[in-house]
């Protein structure tokens, strides 16, 4: 009996939280939208806009003005250092052989002890 009062408090709070989470993340979209913020499809992760948003909001506890700066310095910084394009960048060959001539790039063979 405790523990079935115990589940049906957490859903409670658990149904609570994400309400007003959800809520909170309506307004922070809508002030994206609003500023007129594009998000490159590199920016979100796993393509889930959603919960993209959610870090930021959640690394500033939720505070929408606290995340939305920190979400326009990221940006700012992504594109002052090209960090959308960085992966399309073609690496030199001297650097490619030298880092290929370092690290081998997989291990044939078995232990000594046969682990």
């Amino acid at each position: 009996m405790i523990i079935t009062t115990l589940h049906s408090i957490i859903q409670q709070l658990e149904a609570t939280g994400t309400s007003h989470e959800d809520a909170v993340l309506a307004k922070f979209k809508k002030m994206i939208s609003e500023a007129g913020l594009q998000l490159s499809p590199e920016f979100v992760v796993y393509g889930d806009l959603n919960a993209t948003l959610h870090r930021f909001l959640r690394a500033r506890k939720y505070k929408l003005e606290a995340a939305f700066a920190m979400l326009e310095k990221s940006l700012a910084w992504r594109k002052r250092v090209g960090a959308d394009g960085a992966l399309r960048l073609a690496l030199p060959q001297d650097l490619v052989a030298l880092v290929r001539g370092c690290r081998p790039s997989s291990y044939i063979g078995f232990h000594r002890e046969v682990r």
